[in-house]
């Protein structure tokens, strides 16, 4: 397991600041959550931080720990708060996990492509289908409006 005192991953590379981020919020939360005494304000406090991480799909696959930390969690029966955002946590990181992007990334390529959807949803919408001629020539109508 990697210590979170390190600027290296297990396998010997350089992770990023993000990366380093999330060593540290994950061994925030096992030793808020130590079962002598339990630290729920702190546990929340690093659970919302890990929310606002821009955390990679390669990232999450060198820390799998996270996820079993994370789940364990989403079981814990003391306190609702904890497994809610623990839920929610875990949520975020399977969607990252299923799709390979983020949360973030893929908000940002949808808001890229708004007009290339609006094109797509007035040809779903229309009575008839557009031959692709037309579409094409929509889509590059479409396109010559960007500012």
């Amino acid at each position: 397991s990697c210590s979170s005192a390190v600027s290296r991953c297990c396998l010997g590379t350089p992770i990023d600041p993000v990366e380093r981020r999330l060593l540290r919020v994950q061994q925030a939360v096992k030793e808020s959550m130590t079962v002598e005494a339990p630290n729920v304000g702190s546990c929340m406090k690093s659970l919302h931080e890990l929310l606002k991480l821009k955390i990679t799909y390669k990232m999450l696959r060198r820390h799998q720990e996270l996820a079993r930390t994370i789940l364990l969690l989403c079981k814990y029966k003391r306190s609702n708060a904890i497994k809610n955002r623990a839920k929610e946590v875990f949520q975020r990181l399977q969607s990252i996990a299923v799709t390979g992007v983020t949360l973030d990334v893929r908000e940002e390529y949808m808001h890229k492509n708004k007009k290339f959807s609006a094109v797509l949803e007035k040809i779903e919408n229309s009575s008839g289908a557009l031959s692709p001629s037309e579409s094409s020539t929509s889509i590059q109508s479409e396109s010559g409006k960007q500012s």
